[in-house]
């Protein structure tokens, strides 16, 4: 449990997303989600705006290496994003295939 303490020294670091994290990790007890649901804040207008999946799909499969990569304690959400834009893709094609 995040106690006061922390949470002003984060802001008085100013690292206002560390203090966002820990608020949210305490909330929800994973850092998954709290990055999922940034990136989500982010790519959903995008997607909402252009109607592409295949540009969401290549926008998470960039996520999703990035996540990998740079910050391995939400490596299962990287994967989980390049699983899905892959399917997504693999959707695409089977559906023009299809048609």
């Amino acid at each position: 449990m995040v106690d006061i303490a922390t949470l002003l020294q984060f802001l008085a670091e100013g690292d206002y997303l560390g203090l966002l994290q820990a608020v949210y990790v305490a909330a929800f007890l994973s850092v998954d989600l709290f990055y999922g649901m940034l990136a989500l804040l982010f790519t959903s207008p995008l997607y909402i705006r252009t109607k592409s999946l295949l540009l969401m799909a290549t926008l998470y499969i960039l996520l999703g290496s990035f996540f990998l990569v740079a910050m391995p304690i939400v490596a299962g959400l990287g994967l989980f994003l390049i699983i899905m834009a892959l399917a997504a893709t693999f959707f695409k094609v089977f559906i023009s295939i299809r048609s």
